[in-house]
């Protein structure tokens, strides 16, 4: 009754965890680790060799990342933090846009739908880390948009409140966005997010733009029993330390490996199959792995 379940794992975030993967070789290894318990897709935030506790700015490392998680996953899907935000530097002014990974030629790029229209800053932020004035222009959008399709990037759509959800249909239906299809489109479930039960996701899914995939992001308390009803009705999920470092209350996950065996087992539990790397690149339309 369900199509396969792309299961994505965003292997580095914020966290606080003894098994959090902050060097070049616990990112290959909890890669890999989440390769082989059932994910298709690794999302990648590069943390710096000089100092694992920023992320990385360099381009290179990012090469490098993606090719030595390719030696050892030969047909993962790789999905590099792009964004494109803006952040607000130590002297109070705005960086510009962030493409650090693009030239490394993910197959996947996320962009924070947010920056795809104006109206971003003329309203607050959706939480109290985003800051409204590091949005970008449509220009900027345009300028980043245009960067992954020179690298042969797919954008991962970011969207974190339902109008960001149906301006990014708007602009997908007008052909605003020149990106070939299917539309890959997360909704990211967090503090301040509007999409706080089934019926928001179920109502997003009713919405979905022309030729268009979504799939479901949740942080925090919520994170297992949202993923558990993106499941349910047909959504595709992310899990990983980037959203999530407890498997259950109180109980931290060693790794990346454990957050994936669990969103299988759930899957299965619940009668859906799970998507294999050639499934999911057939259903995204990417083609075969890209070489690095």
């Amino acid at each position: 009754m369900f199509n396969p379940l792309i299961i994505t794992c965003g292997i580095t975030g914020g966290g606080q965890s003894d098994g959090l993967p902050v060097t070049l070789e616990e990112q290959v290894q909890q890669s890999f680790d989440a390769y082989n318990a059932g994910a298709c897709m690794v999302h990648i935030h590069r943390r710096s060799a000089a100092d694992t506790a920023l992320m990385s700015t360099d381009p290179e490392e990012y090469k490098e990342v993606n090719a030595a998680i390719r030696a050892k996953c030969p047909d993962i899907i790789m999905n590099n933090t792009s964004g494109g935000s803006k952040t607000r530097l130590p002297d109070g002014t705005i960086s510009a846009p962030s493409v650090v990974s693009i030239s490394a030629r993910p197959e996947v790029a996320s962009l924070d739908a947010v920056n795809l229209v104006a109206k971003a800053v003329l309203r607050p932020p959706m939480t109290a880390s985003r800051d409204k004035d590091c949005f970008l222009t449509p220009a900027e959008s345009g300028d980043v948009l245009a960067k992954m399709v020179e690298y042969g990037c797919k954008p991962e759509y970011m969207c974190y409140g339902f109008d960001d959800f149906l301006y990014i249909k708007e602009f997908i239906n007008l052909g605003l966005l020149k990106v070939k299809g299917p539309h890959w489109i997360q909704l990211v479930l967090s503090a301040g997010s509007v999409f706080t039960s089934i019926n928001h996701i179920n109502a997003a899914r009713c919405s979905l733009p022309d030729n268009s995939l979504f799939g479901v992001i949740a942080g925090g308390e919520t994170h297992w029993a949202m993923l558990a009803a993106a499941i349910i009705i047909g959504a595709h999920v992310r899990v990983g330390m980037e959203d999530n470092i407890y498997l259950n209350n109180g109980e931290k996950a060693a790794g990346n490996g454990q957050l994936v065996e669990k969103i299988v087992r759930m899957a299965h539990d619940l009668g859906r199959p799970i998507a294999s790397p050639a499934e999911a690149r057939e259903i995204l339309g990417l083609g075969s792995p890209r070489e690095y």
